[in-house]
């Protein structure tokens, strides 16, 4: 086995904050010059986010994207969503797809220095990017380059210290609930300001890196030694996704702080780099042992978690069919078990060790209809995708497998995925 070394960064201070701002915040949108949430009768969800890139003398031309993107339920599926954008949102409407959603020209204002566009959001964390230059239609990406909010950076490696730069280009904002608006709160996703806020650390084994979650008080030292939870991102995503795009980082900093789950250290590893079926291997083989032997996390298994959202629940999949004696519980989100499904797989060791199983998706997910993902039922789309996870309920119930599963009115989407990671810790881990 290949020595694994560990480089542990801690984030600068000005990284990896998923923004928040005052909601009595009351400047003029001409006045604002740093992207940033304000209060507005006008906007439909009662908020507006203040979008805005310093001009520069190499940029003649931006554009913002981001992940949202609504529709209603009557039209909840890949093929009829209105995929409305923002300013038409109404309560009740869904975000149906992460990688969907409107694009918006940003005006240049000489006088401020600024490029601006102002968007009604509603409550939650969003996710979004700047598109620098290019030509033609807004939605013609070509010559265009990917750019992240540079006052409000998102997690990325420390590249000045000799690392490489890889994270998605994406920053994060936060948007506070208006409850005269709106029915669905998100408030485990603020970020703290009582200072009860945990610390992601990187390391590396057998040469890939991860992102690590520390809880607030983390201690060496401490005489019981903390849980472990492993959280894989979907294809294309990065061991910083979860941190970046799911707020993982301030519904743990909440939820340990209420008392709502108890302190665990927590692992992002990127799965593109190994690919499903390598990156179970991967985790139970050198990361788990790596992390016991370096960071104070138990060294039972029913103490260890491992969930992933879509392609990273087909690797919690594979987890949970090669490696239940290593984590007691399993978390697979919008993505179905191809392994526990084969003909022949026997269920006799998961019964033995009594391996927890959470199964979370959107009611409105592809991955949990089928890949077709029309609005009929799911039982007449089984065939659209060989791993969805309706056809996974069914193989554990058959096979008399006890599981808890929840679906989130709503799509193939981080806020689909938040909710869940929520629901898991309160409910599912270590309970």
């Amino acid at each position: 086995m290949k020595k694994a070394i560990a480089f542990l960064l801690t984030l600068a201070l000005t990284s990896g904050t998923i923004t928040a701002f005052a909601s009595e915040k009351t400047e003029e949108s001409n006045s604002i010059v740093e992207t940033s949430v304000y209060q507005s009768e006008e906007s439909p969800t009662g908020y507006m986010v203040a979008f805005r890139y310093p001009a520069s003398e190499d940029v003649e031309r931006v554009r913002l994207m981001g992940e949202w993107g609504f529709t209603d339920l009557a039209h909840a599926s890949r093929s009829t969503s209105l995929n409305l954008p923002a300013t038409e949102w109404q309560d009740g409407y869904i975000n149906l797809y992460y990688n969907g959603g409107d694009i918006y020209e940003l005006e240049l204002d000489e006088e401020s220095g600024v490029w601006s566009v102002d968007v009604p959001l509603p409550a939650g964390t969003w996710s979004y990017y700047f598109l620098l230059n290019g030509e033609g239609e807004i939605r013609d990406t070509e010559g265009a380059v990917m750019a992240y909010d540079p006052g409000n950076v998102p997690y990325i490696y420390d590249a000045e210290n000799g690392f490489e730069v890889k994270e998605d280009y994406t920053s994060g904002i936060y948007v506070p609930c208006d409850s005269e608006k709106q029915s669905e709160d998100m408030d485990e996703q603020a970020p703290r300001e009582d200072g009860q806020t945990g610390t992601i650390e990187y390391v590396t084994v057998e040469d890939h890196m991860s992102a690590v979650y520390l809880p607030y008080g983390y201690d060496e030292d401490r005489e019981d030694p903390y849980p472990f939870l492993v959280l894989i991102p979907g294809g294309g995503g990065t061991e910083n996704s979860w941190f970046n795009k799911g707020a993982a980082q301030n519904i743990l900093d909440n939820m340990i702080a209420e008392g709502r789950t108890e302190p665990l250290v927590v692992l992002s590893a990127d799965i593109n780099e190994l690919g499903t079926f390598e990156m179970s291997d991967y985790i139970a083989d050198y990361v788990l042992p790596y992390m016991e032997e370096n960071y104070n996390i138990s060294t039972d298994y029913k103490d260890h978690a491992y969930s992933g959202l879509s392609m990273g629940g087909h690797t919690t999949g594979m987890t949970l069919a090669n490696h239940y004696d290593k984590f007691g519980y399993i978390g697979v989100l919008s993505n179905g078990a191809s392994s526990v499904r084969a003909e022949g797989y026997d269920f006799s060791g998961i019964k033995e060790y009594g391996t927890t199983i959470f199964l979370g998706a959107g009611t409105y997910d592809y991955a949990y209809l089928g890949k077709a993902n029309t609005i009929e039922p799911r039982s007449e789309a089984h065939s659209g995708l060989l791993d969805n996870m309706g056809v996974l309920q069914d193989c554990l119930a058959d096979n008399e497998v006890e599981f808890t599963t929840l679906l989130v009115p709503g799509g193939h989407a981080w806020r689909t995925w938040q909710v869940c990671l929520v629901y898991m810790l309160e409910n599912i881990l270590w309970k």
